[in-house]
């Protein structure tokens, strides 16, 4: 009887330091795993010097035969700008072909496009028109980039080929992106934040108009994105609440709202004057 009592009771002990054990691996994990994220955030991105940006600049042109006219932005990575190089007018005799070309191309300039998946690429989604009726030209853009399934903001990459194959490539993807495990502001604080803003937007003559966000022209369509947020030598890689205001009948403006350090980011408007 004695020998049954302490074999039951050598089995509650173990049970119950199983119990605390998976307890506190559920308490701590989050929190040291936030805690080392929280020390990593926002992901930054820093401008260059010009020494190294023109040494990037020879090293992008020389790996695409210096046959591309994109010059490389501040950033080191593949921007809007780009100089006049004579083309020759052979044809890309296919929009297969024309895909091809670009996937590959984004690929093989992985360091200034930040492109290492053609799979991903090709989920992100795409458009392509033949800018030429005889099949010189061609533009495809693809994007927005999905990372961890949160879209990137104003990441949609524009390419450019002719006769050869890529001359320029306008926009890039980011990589390394430090995202939360926990949101420190929730979606509905979010939301009761913005509840009240002053938005002053210009009319068709230029004369200023004042919008008060009240809580009924809160959409609900809420959603997490990362927002790049770009200062004047940074890009810092905010994850954000999206949040749409209505103005009238349609969405006037998205309000982005940092899941972590509660900010305003940015207020985009959303229609013309």
């Amino acid at each position: 009887m004695n020998g049954r009592l302490r074999y039951y009771s050598l089995i509650f002990v173990i049970s119950l330091l199983s119990i605390l054990i998976s307890n506190c691996g559920r308490s701590l994990s989050p929190f040291f795993d936030y805690e080392e994220e929280l020390n990593n955030y926002p992901s930054i991105i820093y401008s260059l010097s010009d020494e190294e940006l023109q040494q990037l600049q020879r090293e992008f042109e020389s790996l695409n035969d210096n046959i591309i006219c994109t010059r490389l932005n501040k950033f080191g990575l593949t921007g809007d700008d780009y100089y006049y190089k004579h083309i020759p007018e052979m044809k890309i005799s296919d929009e297969n072909m024309a895909i091809n070309y670009a996937i590959n191309g984004l690929v093989r300039n992985k360091k200034f496009t930040n492109i290492t998946d053609s799979n991903e690429l090709v989920k992100s989604g795409f458009q392509i028109r033949n800018v030429n009726d005889d099949s010189t030209c061609w533009s495809i853009r693809f994007g927005p980039q999905k990372y961890r399934g949160y879209e990137v903001f104003r990441s949609k990459i524009k390419v450019g080929l002719c006769g050869y194959g890529i001359y320029y490539i306008d926009g890039f993807w980011y990589k390394d992106i430090c995202v939360p495990p926990i949101d420190i502001i929730s979606k509905e604080e979010a939301r009761n934040k913005v509840i009240g803003r002053k938005i002053i937007w210009l009319g068709y003559g230029g004369e200023p108009h004042e919008f008060i966000v009240t809580e009924n022209s809160v959409d609900v369509n809420i959603e997490k994105i990362i927002y790049p947020f770009e200062k004047e030598d940074t890009i810092e890689l905010r994850v954000a609440w999206k949040i749409p205001i209505i103005f009238g009948s349609f969405i006037g403006w998205h309000i982005y709202i940092d899941t972590t350090t509660g900010e305003e980011i940015a207020i985009i408007q959303l229609f013309r004057t």
